[in-house]
């Protein structure tokens, strides 16, 4: 496939000649010569005055006498660097000519442009980390970043889209998840004495982190720090840990789940169940369906929490077990409670990240233990997802053979992250070893069928055989994607 760079523009030196022409006016010069001068184009004092400098008469071989008489200059027109519109000198590129993601920030020099026929083009700015970050965008130009799984912690901001990004100086402890509630609050997941706070933004430019409770020191049920985070519109919060099965709950203003705290969550069941200091919050040894009628069964570790329909969804992660996902419970009294579904029958994966889709189809995606391809699970929207026979694996090989995915010493097992909005699906991860590169995939009939985009990426760098390794995946409302990695692409459509 081939690629087009926007090329810049050449210009004449004829708007050069008529500053010249003005500067030896006023210095008192004779004349100013100009290259291959015609014999009627006098460059007398006289025909060089800037009264009829109409547009198109400084053309070379067009210094018609007269025409340079003071005065007639179009405002702004000869003045050095205002090049007409379209033309793309260094620096003086004009509104529009930059491609969202085309271009270096102020480094607009020719053949740094990586904008593709296809929409898709390498990212042009740095992120604050890239290892698996926390993403957070209200729209196209205003976001979040945080840096806690593999960062040194800290909560970053933007306002251009990620061109651009605004260390808050006060907030430095780790950041794993972001969440924005139906009441507009910035809800993170993290490692602040608790495992959530959320961010006061009452003043833009200073955002703090207030945590919403401290952490408890039982072994069983603490959790050190969340993962994800995640609020119903009634309140219920959520959290994950990090590195456990324990989680954190929340009940908001649900009856139901007001109940369950003052009857469960007193304390006395110390190996499972724990209220904070202010007996608003319940720390979980796991958040396993089976705990409403034995507080001993066992649980594994979720990951991901997302809330579709008022619910919470997860996906699962157990390294030596086959991979499942985490669906609402539908038991009486159910609150944040989930049932545990295995969709991968052979094998051993985890499930890493999980997404519904525009017509409520389920996709979650994972890193199979087992085998060369990831782990790519989905679920029909108009199917029973608490049945494992109605979750289909997306065999790659139906929809695409090339070398990326055939070779054997190149396993694509290792799936991160996958998002979706409306019919449009995106998943990325990485392949094994991981000094292959990484991998891209979208699909765009939520999630049934689905297309290779690392030839497209692999084409964007040129000096490498790889596409580098991609942690993480957004797609905006506008229907821009953002894919973050070693080197971060972005897709405008």
């Amino acid at each position: 496939m081939a690629y087009r760079a926007i090329e810049p523009k050449k210009t004449t030196n004829t708007r050069l000649t008529a500053v010249v022409a003005v500067i030896s006016l006023v210095a008192g010069l004779a004349c100013v010569t100009e290259p291959e001068e015609e014999e009627n184009n006098s460059t007398s004092t006289n025909n060089q005055m800037t009264s009829n400098m109409e547009p198109g008469n400084m053309e070379p071989g067009n210094m018609e006498p007269g025409n340079q008489e003071p005065g007639n200059m179009e405002p702004g027109n000869q003045e050095p660097g205002n090049m007409e519109p379209g033309n793309m000198e260094p620096g003086n590129m004009e509104p529009g000519n930059m491609e969202p993601g085309n271009q270096e920030p102020g480094n607009m020099e020719p053949g740094n442009n990586t904008a593709t026929t296809s929409g898709w083009a390498v990212f042009p700015a740095a992120f604050p980390c890239v290892d698996k970050p926390a993403m957070w965008f209200d729209d196209d130009n205003n976001g979040f970043w945080g840096c806690g799984k593999t960062g040194n912690g800290g909560l970053f901001t933007t306002t251009d889209g990620g061109l651009n990004w605004t260390k808050q100086a006060r907030v430095s402890e780790k950041i794993n998840g972001f969440f924005r509630d139906n009441d507009g609050r910035l809800l993170v997941a993290g490692q602040f004495g608790g495992p959530a706070a959320v961010i006061d933004e009452s003043n833009p430019a200073i955002l703090k982190a207030e945590r919403l409770y401290k952490r408890g020191n039982n072994a069983f049920t603490s959790v050190e720090q969340g993962e994800s985070i995640a609020v119903t519109s009634d309140g219920q919060i959520l959290v994950d840990s990090l590195n456990g099965t324990t989680a954190a709950y929340f009940p908001g203003n649900n009856e139901t789940g007001l109940a369950w705290m003052q009857e469960v969550c007193t304390g006395d069941d110390a190996s499972n169940f724990n209220p904070d200091e202010s007996g608003t919050w319940c720390e979980l040894h796991g958040v396993a369906e089976e705990k409403l009628e034995d507080p001993d069964a066992t649980v594994t570790q979720i990951s991901n929490i997302i809330v579709h329909n008022d619910r919470f969804f997860a996906a699962g992660r157990y390294i030596a077990d086959g991979g499942k996902v985490q669906l609402p419970s539908k038991l009486d009294g159910a609150t944040y409670h989930m049932k545990q579904l295995y969709v991968q029958e052979e094998g051993a994966g985890e499930m890493m990240d999980i997404t519904v889709t525009g017509d409520e189809s389920i996709v979650a995606v994972g890193t199979d233990q087992s085998d060369n391809f990831p782990l790519i699970f989905r679920c029909a929207g108009d199917a029973d997802c608490y049945e494992a026979e109605n979750w289909t694996r997306a065999e790659l090989d139906l929809f695409f053979i090339d070398p990326y995915w055939t070779e054997a010493a190149s396993g694509s097992r290792d799936g991160r992250a996958v998002a979706a909005s409306k019919n449009i699906v995106v998943a990325v991860g990485n392949f094994v070893p991981n000094a292959k590169g990484g991998w891209a995939l979208i699909s765009r009939d939520n999630g049934e069928t689905w297309e290779d985009l690392t030839p497209t990426l692999n084409d964007l760098n040129p000096d490498k055989a790889r596409v580098p390794m991609l942690h993480n995946v957004h797609i905006f409302e506008s229907g821009k994607i953002l894919l973050v990695g070693e080197t971060s692409f972005v897709y405008t459509p």
